[in-house]
Parts: C-alpha cells; structure tokens; sequence
C-alpha cells in the first residue's frame, strides 16, 4: 500500500520556558537531529516557527520521496519521531508533557 500523500508534517510544542531558552541555531539543530534519527536528512522540507497559540511550535512539513525517489512511510516512523522528541527533552532538561 502506498501513501497518497507524499508529504507528511512533524509538530513539537515547546512551553515558554524551553522557548525562552532556544535560539534559531537550537531550533535548526533539532529539526536536523530529528529529521537525522528519522532517516529523513536528505528529503526536501520546510520548517516554520510560530508562537500565535500562547505557546512556541515548529512544524516541519517534510517530502516522503528522497533525492533518489526512494518512499518512507510516515506509519513506519511515528515511534521513532515520539522517542527522538523524548530524547531531545532529556538532553535539554525538559520536562516532557
């Protein structure tokens, strides 16, 4: 079964207390490690950061097709999104929600 949607979208929240603390370079460094641990460094993306909810979040909306057309299925990598994410709040002292 393929996907029909060829671009899947990564949501992080930060509280304002881990948002007050990063800067652009700490907002790119994790979407690098997350997209890393993904298997999803080389695909095309886009990445916004937005705090319009009373609380900072990054979407990442990135291509399910690599540079060789090679598919990742979004259902495979969900577990591996929620551990990075839980890694990444225990390198940074955050608590996760």
């Amino acid at each position: 079964m393929r996907d029909k949607d060829l671009t899947m979208h990564l949501l992080g929240s930060f509280t304002p207390e881990e948002s007050d603390s990063l800067w652009n370079e700490d907002y790119r460094k994790i979407e690098e490690q997350v997209l890393a641990s993904l298997g999803l460094e080389n695909h095309r993306r886009i990445s916004v950061i937005h705090d319009d909810t009373g609380y900072q979040r990054m979407h990442i909306a990135v291509d399910h097709l690599d540079g060789q057309g090679k598919l990742r299925c979004a259902r495979k990598i969900f577990r591996r999104f929620m551990n990075t994410c839980w890694k990444i709040s225990v390198e940074r002292a955050w608590q996760a929600q």
